[in-house]
């Protein structure tokens, strides 16, 4: 997968969000003020949602980086990142991660973007329930199907 620099993705993205805003014909100052009245006024399960998915975030993270067996170091060399920030990812310690970073370390793992974040929606969408389900059953045993 190609590399693209910062500014790259962030050209990229103002792109489609200029293109998404004036298909809506709202303006810059209309989607200003709306971004700051959404953010000082979330309620409780958008809060939820948002913490859903930093968790998922960091969780998706570290899995994959130990499917792959990565370190630490060895992921964000792949992924041309900063070490801390994937330490600071899998020990949720960052709560608003970068996201040309988060590009970068889904090309780290050799996929898109776009399948790293369904990885991280499918997490987000998964009852709290069955996240703390603790089934001996389900548990994946070496050598068994």
């Amino acid at each position: 997968m190609k590399r693209i620099t910062r500014r790259e993705f962030n050209r990229g993205v103002g792109a489609v969000l200029k293109t998404l805003r004036e298909a809506r014909g709202v303006s810059q100052e209309e989607l200003g003020e709306a971004l700051r009245q959404s953010a000082s006024h979330k309620t409780p399960e958008q809060e939820d949602k948002q913490l859903r998915t930093i968790a998922a975030i960091c969780t998706v993270v570290s899995n994959m980086r130990k499917e792959q067996g990565l370190t630490l170091e060895q992921l964000a060399k792949r992924s041309h990142v900063p070490e801390n920030f994937v330490r600071n990812l899998e020990d949720v310690n960052d709560l608003n991660p970068d996201a040309y970073l988060l590009f970068c370390l889904a090309l780290g793992f050799g996929i898109s973007f776009h399948k790293f974040w369904h990885r991280v929606e499918a997490l987000v969408d998964t009852p709290e329930a069955e996240l703390l389900r603790d089934d001996e059953e389900d548990d994946c045993v070496e050598g068994e199907p």
